[in-house]
């Protein structure tokens, strides 16, 4: 952001404290609930125990790394237990994503509306409700923007609709 090379980050991390020329939104919080997972995995059945969970490797989707960045709030919550925190890769795409969890062993933890997602992107992949025994969290998922693009109205448009795109949809029952 302060480089100029991205205008806007969605993220669930907020910016570092003594980040002032940068900006903040929280747009949306999820509730995360499932575990997708290929058809095929040699080792998780009908069911996901936290154990198990652990034991596997997982898949993060992001798109930028920050050298020094923050655990992952599952990761913490794990930590905060006297557990490991999971051994993870990182995809860039939720395409890649759904690619990569249908055809290794590696687990996803997601929404579920991410999940369903990533069910229409494969039929290869299924999900599971997350195991009791770990608090897990709610994401929020923050817009950060940098002070040089803070007045600018096309990058205020822009922000509008990601806060539009990213809004709770409401459900019909």
């Amino acid at each position: 952001l302060r480089s100029g090379a991205v205008d806007i980050v969605c993220s669930h991390h907020e910016p570092p404290a003594d980040a002032t020329d940068l900006h903040m939104e929280t747009v949306k919080r999820f509730q995360v609930s499932r575990c997708c997972l290929s058809v095929d995995h040699p080792r998780i059945g009908a069911s996901l125990s936290l154990d198990e969970y652990v034991a596997e490797e997982h898949l993060l989707i992001t798109f930028l790394r920050r050298p020094g960045a923050q655990r992952s709030p599952i990761d913490q919550a794990l930590q905060a237990m006297g557990r490991s925190p999971r051994r993870t890769s990182v995809v860039s795409s939720w395409q890649l994503c759904a690619e990569m969890v249908a055809r290794t062993d590696r687990l996803v933890t997601t929404s579920d509306e991410q999940a369903a997602l990533l069910q229409r992107a494969s039929s290869r992949i299924r999900c599971l409700p997350l195991p009791e025994g770990l608090p897990w969290p709610e994401v929020p998922v923050n817009l950060l923007w940098h002070q040089r693009t803070h007045h600018s109205r096309p990058h205020r448009w822009l922000r509008l609709q990601l806060r539009d795109y990213l809004h709770p949809r409401a459900t019909s029952d």
